[in-house]
């Protein structure tokens, strides 16, 4: 699972180092402000206030709904044996005041399968820990989750299953899935935003998907394997209108619809689809608590800003690289000599959480906290950097340790390059 490097690390501390000469000039009128920022792999906790900007990150895929702050993991459940593989991953919500984690997603066929392979190998034990399998196993059963994205409280993960058990058939699945942290309910498009707007939506997928098809068709080059690959699956690439994933126009709703077929082996492939934004007006869900953590965007796309009460936070793209600088200023000014800037975070940036409007009570502050400081045993790096002016040097830390894995990740396969 993707975490923070060393190099982005050094990245965002020569970011902040970069800022002195600005700071001394108008340190004293830099704005206070305090936020999580979701950008590429990571949340990013930042506090700007006079006298430094300090800056943590931590590969903590956060959601925030009716007013309290949740942590989206997902968690391996090995079930294997020396000739049998059974792999499985489940989603949890975890509040991160009261602790408590409720699953949202959990696989039923790998541990059904484990179950059975249990009863008709009474005497197999399961590998421990430091075990190894046999190199080929004859059974082999994975289902394996990817976390895409949040929008208030929906989640959208991608899931993808793999199943070649000894004597019986053999099944490859994938799916885009939204489900709801509340209830642990998957949900359609129709529950999301009416059967009108679900209408109009499946048939716009439907149009777009053979605009694709067609798209991968003129594309494909006789001598690349992988476009002959896609090729070979496009005959089987059917669109369902219950797999999907929330996305986002600017800041209204779109349903980003993941059309599935099968390559020449068997394997699953996916095909996205381009968002489509959703027509007429936003539900109700869709409230200020889901909105206004989206930022809007320029129409040349080269600034991201967010309204933070009296201030704006910018992030504006690095020419040539996968990052962004981030800036803070008085709302409404438009000469960047007005700005502070924040450091650099990598792209894309997604979502802001303003944790002083209103300010964060102290319960959810130390539960916050004691969070960050935890997710430094989730395993590879969680960093902390600041800027002091006065004291000019950066800080760092890294950590290692288990196998809790809460960061965005990317889809497994998709068209035209096929598994």
């Amino acid at each position: 699972m993707p975490r923070i490097s060393v190099r982005a690390l050094a990245a965002l501390a020569l970011g902040l180092a970069g800022c002195r000469g600005r700071d001394a000039a108008v340190d004293h009128a830099r704005p206070s402000a305090e936020f999580l920022l979701s950008a590429g792999d990571s949340t990013y906790w930042i506090t700007s206030d006079p006298a430094r900007v300090r800056v943590r990150s931590s590969a903590m895929f956060l959601a925030r709904f009716g007013g309290r702050l949740y942590e989206v993991y997902a968690a391996d459940d090995d079930r294997s044996y020396y000739d049998a593989i059974f792999t499985s991953q489940r989603i949890f919500r975890r509040d991160l005041v009261d602790g408590d984690s409720v699953p949202v997603f959990s696989d039923p066929v790998v541990p059904s399968l484990a179950r059975r392979y249990a009863t008709s190998h009474p005497h197999e034990l399961p590998l421990g820990p430091e075990d190894e399998s046999a190199e080929e196993p004859r059974t082999q059963a994975t289902t394996e989750v990817s976390l895409v994205d949040l929008h208030g409280p929906f989640l959208t993960y991608d899931e993808r299953a793999d199943i070649d058990v000894e004597g019986g058939a053999d099944r490859h699945t994938a799916r885009r899935t939204v489900v709801d942290l509340r209830t642990a309910r998957t949900v359609s498009v129709a529950q999301l935003f009416g059967p009108a707007a679900a209408e109009s939506l499946v048939v716009e997928g439907r149009r777009r998907l053979a605009h694709a098809l067609d798209t991968v068709r003129a594309m494909a080059d006789d001598d690349d394997e992988a476009g002959q690959r896609a090729i070979h699956a496009l005959p089987t690439v059917r669109f369902q209108a219950d797999n999907f994933g929330l996305a986002v126009d600017g800041r209204r709703p779109a349903v980003a619809f993941v059309a599935l077929g099968h390559d020449e082996d068997g394997h699953a492939v996916t095909l996205a689809l381009p968002p489509i934004t959703v027509p007429g007006p936003a539900p109700a869900w869709w409230n200020a608590e889901v909105r206004d953590v989206l930022p809007t965007v320029s129409a040349d796309s080269s600034e991201t800003r967010w309204r933070l009460g009296a201030l704006d936070v910018l992030a504006r793209p690095l020419r040539g690289q996968d990052a962004a600088s981030l800036s803070v200023r008085v709302a409404g000014a438009t000469r960047r000599r007005a700005e502070w800037s924040l450091g650099r975070v990598p792209s894309p940036v997604r979502q802001l959480f303003a944790l002083d409007r209103p300010a964060l009570d102290p319960v959810a502050r130390r539960a916050l906290i004691r969070a960050f400081n935890e997710s430094a045993l989730y395993g590879d790096q969680v960093t902390s950097a600041a800027y002091h002016p006065a004291q000019r040097r950066a800080h760092s830390a890294a950590r290692g340790g288990i196998s809790r894995r809460s960061a965005l990740c990317a889809p497994r396969a998709t068209l035209p390059r096929c598994r």
